[in-house]
């Protein structure tokens, strides 16, 4: 399980916690364990952000990189002469 998929189950437990005080709303001990949640649920989504941007970061990174890339290795193709066989071991002058 990735940190986000965590992020998101943890997040779904304490919103259910949340709605079912929602839906008794009585007495300050509530009071302060809704408070609570509130603040946990800011955390968590905050979190959850930080990973989405992450991986959106590490996907334009990884495109980022394979351009350059393939065209290197497009180049490389167009230039190595198809009709010689690769020689292993053989010193061409």
């Amino acid at each position: 399980m990735s940190e986000l998929d965590r992020l998101r189950c943890q997040l779904r437990a304490v919103n259910i916690e949340y709605s079912a005080f929602v839906r008794r709303k009585k007495g300050e001990a509530v009071n302060a364990r809704m408070a609570e949640l509130r603040a946990e649920r800011h955390v968590l989504m905050s979190l959850i952000a930080v990973e989405r941007e992450a991986a959106a970061m590490e996907r334009a990174i990884e495109h980022t990189i394979s351009i350059p890339l393939r065209s290197a290795l497009r180049r490389e193709v167009a230039i190595r002469p198809t009709t010689c066989p690769l020689s292993v071991g053989l010193h061409v002058p």
